[in-house]
């Protein structure tokens, strides 16, 4: 199944949920899974794919392809791929919200789904679908290891300047999130610049 979303900015996104896919339980909704997100710029930037799926209850982003456009002379930059990582957590939210489904009374021990349409029933269900997404989410991000700890602080010590941008780029993530991961590190004792 394909759908289109076009935004208010001129952006153009496309949605595929492949034959493959299947609902998966994400908090209290439902989740295609895997879902082909594509960009379809004609902006001077590279065609942009993403492909989620949800593991374990949490929507991950698996594989990311950029595009070079030869005929417009569009090639692939680094700015083109630090602006993928950073609409990534908000793309992930946006675009599964879109297509998630609403549980509906089945027979026990079954469960069926149905994709709410309809301004009023749209908006409801992506708002449902946004907070179960972020809770899921968020449950990834406390999971940190003792092993994410040792790599963050070996990272860190090695550093000579710019430390926290270090980290973010090691793990490519935000700022803020490289700084949680700085903090967590240090609660455990093992940065060296104490």
């Amino acid at each position: 199944m394909l759908h289109q979303i076009r935004y208010a900015d001129g952006r153009v996104v496309e949605l595929e949920e492949p034959s493959r896919s299947n609902v998966e339980l994400v908090g209290d909704v439902g989740v295609p899974s895997p879902v082909i997100c594509r960009h379809l710029n004609d902006d001077g930037q590279p065609d942009v794919e993403l492909t989620f799926e949800v593991w374990r209850g949490i929507p991950v982003c698996t594989e990311i392809t950029l595009r070079a456009k030869r005929e417009a002379g569009t090639h692939v930059r680094a700015k083109d791929l630090k602006t993928t990582a950073a609409q990534l957590e908000d793309d992930i939210e946006e675009w599964i919200s879109y297509l998630a489904h609403e549980p509906q009374p089945a027979p026990p021990g079954r469960r069926r789904w149905v994709r709410r349409s309809g301004a009023g029933g749209a908006s409801h269900k992506q708002g449902a679908a946004k907070r179960a997404l972020r809770t899921a989410r968020k449950e990834v991000r406390r999971t940190m290891t003792p092993e994410h700890h040792q790599r963050v602080a070996e990272i860190y010590n090695a550093a000579t300047s710019a430390r926290t941008e270090a980290v973010a780029r090691a793990f490519t993530v935000s700022y803020r999130t490289a700084q949680r991961y700085i903090e967590k590190a240090r609660e455990a004792g093992l940065l060296g610049d104490e």
